[in-house]
């Protein structure tokens, strides 16, 4: 293995330049690979142009100076081409000896030293082989615990006609990628190397044609990944329709960014979209301490309605509580269908957001008053639902596809969403962020139940 220069060794750049074909990549068989090639040429060569030949996606045709192949030497003048060049730009760039112009975040980037020219195919990595390898991703071959998930290198994908990759800044994890990874989902996933992940946040990396109204570097928003294993979000990188982002509002944090979008928009698809909620309404939340849950609290206030809550467990009631509920009832202790009656005024529930299902909802059925509106958004209970007959009630069964491959309703709940986040009304609970090598020990988390409804954030 050829040993590489010490980040020390930077000041030696001023000692004079280096001769045309002298400095490589390290190591120098790296060369071979689809990603991040640099080569040293001629100082003729001007800045801009495209020195590597489209190297990331003809490495077959790529032709480079001779001896460039050759083993490099360790002497005087500093770092191999190509080190600490990708992710770290920051840290060899710009300092002494080296000029600091490079572009973040585009197909390919040029760095001029001492008069003569250096070019990488790629900026998009993570370190490895020489400060080079390929992006990683959270990939699983079968079903099972949290311990069949691992990360992979895989290359990047090129953004086809109308599509966008965006660099992941952070994911969150839900209770489907648990039901994914476990084999529970009723859908089928297919094997193996599946990914994960259906919602995230992260900045535009690269635009693939047509694709117009956003620019590279732009923060956004995931809003749908219905293929999750294969577009998944557990990854540095993902590759997805241009339609299916939008531009992170204003104030949010990364985190919070990435743990805001599946559950409101649920809860406002929901409610809104498919249920109506006015101003002044009464809302049966189920489950409300899970994240779906917090969401229609915080939205059913910012409508103007009157969220009450409903949990099994006594000691969430003050939490639900500061959260924004009306009123908190424990389904362990208390009769639902009379508490309802109870906070309103004798006349039932006016929408009732069920997330749980299951032979519960008999009673939720009862606590709406006749010509309510019952929403079933989720599964919580695997137990079988009995079919609703005889009551005088409207009844929808709300997938989130439905409205969030809906270029028009995304539109909307984005205003809905920019507005919420901008007047402080909508705001995701943030349980704990975990690194992206440490996504087995977040599932782990999911499952014993240690997040306490509030959402778990894996930052990349």
């Amino acid at each position: 293995m050829v040993s590489r220069p010490a980040r020390q060794d930077l000041d030696g750049l001023d000692e004079g330049p280096a001769e045309v074909g002298e400095a490589v990549l390290d190591p120098p068989w790296c060369l071979g690979m689809a990603f991040d090639q640099a080569v040293l040429l001629e100082p003729a060569q001007r800045l801009g142009e495209d020195l590597a030949g489209d190297a990331a996606n003809e490495v077959d045709e790529f032709t480079v100076p001779a001896g460039l192949m050759a083993e490099p030497k360790e002497d005087d003048h500093g770092p191999f081409v190509g080190d600490d060049l990708d992710r770290e730009a920051g840290g060899a760039v710009g300092e002494e000896g080296w000029s600091s112009r490079v572009l973040h975040e585009s197909r390919r980037y040029q760095e001029v030293t001492h008069g003569f020219v250096t070019s990488s195919a790629s900026t998009e990595t993570s370190i490895g082989c020489g400060g080079v390898t390929m992006p990683r991703v959270v990939v699983f071959d079968e079903f099972g615990g949290p311990d069949v998930m691992h990360v992979v290198e895989e290359p990047l994908v090129e953004p086809a006609v109308g599509e966008v990759r965006i660099r992941i800044e952070a994911f969150a994890v839900n209770p489907l990628d648990q039901m994914m990874r476990s084999g529970a989902l009723p859908a089928t996933v297919p094997l193996p190397h599946a990914r994960l992940g259906v919602e995230g946040t992260g900045v535009v990396a690269a635009l693939g044609p047509e694709v117009t109204g956003l620019e590279i570097g732009d923060p956004v928003i995931l809003t749908a990944i219905p293929d999750a294993s294969v577009r998944g979000s557990y990854a540095d990188y993902t590759t997805v329709p241009a339609s299916r982002v939008i531009p992170r509002p204003a104030g949010l944090g990364v985190t919070e960014a990435a743990a805001i979008w599946v559950a409101y928009s649920t809860a406002y698809g929901a409610l809104v979209e498919k249920a109506g909620l006015r101003p002044g309404d009464h809302v049966l939340v189920t489950a409300a301490s899970g994240g779906v849950g917090r969401a229609a609290i915080q939205i059913a206030n910012q409508i103007g309605a009157v969220p009450i809550a409903t949990t099994r467990q006594a000691a969430k009631k003050n939490d639900l509580l500061a959260a924004g509920a009306a009123a908190v009832i424990i389904t362990d202790h208390e009769n639902v269908v009379e508490a309802v009656r109870h906070h309103t005024g004798g006349t039932g529930a006016d929408i009732v957001l069920d997330v749980v299902m299951g032979p519960g909802q008999q009673d939720l059925l009862k606590a709406a008053r006749p010509g309510g509106t019952l929403v079933a958004a989720g599964f919580l209970d695997p137990r079988p639902t009995p079919f609703p007959s005889g009551t005088p009630l409207t009844i929808f069964n709300y997938q989130s596809f439905e409205h969030t491959l809906d270029a028009v309703v995304v539109k909307r709940m984005a205003a809905f969403l920019n507005a919420g986040v901008r007047l402080g009304a909508l705001r995701p609970a943030i349980d704990k962020a975990f690194a992206l090598d440490d996504i087995v020990e977040a599932h782990h988390h999911l499952e014993k139940g240690l997040h306490a409804g509030k959402k778990i954030v894996v930052t990349v």
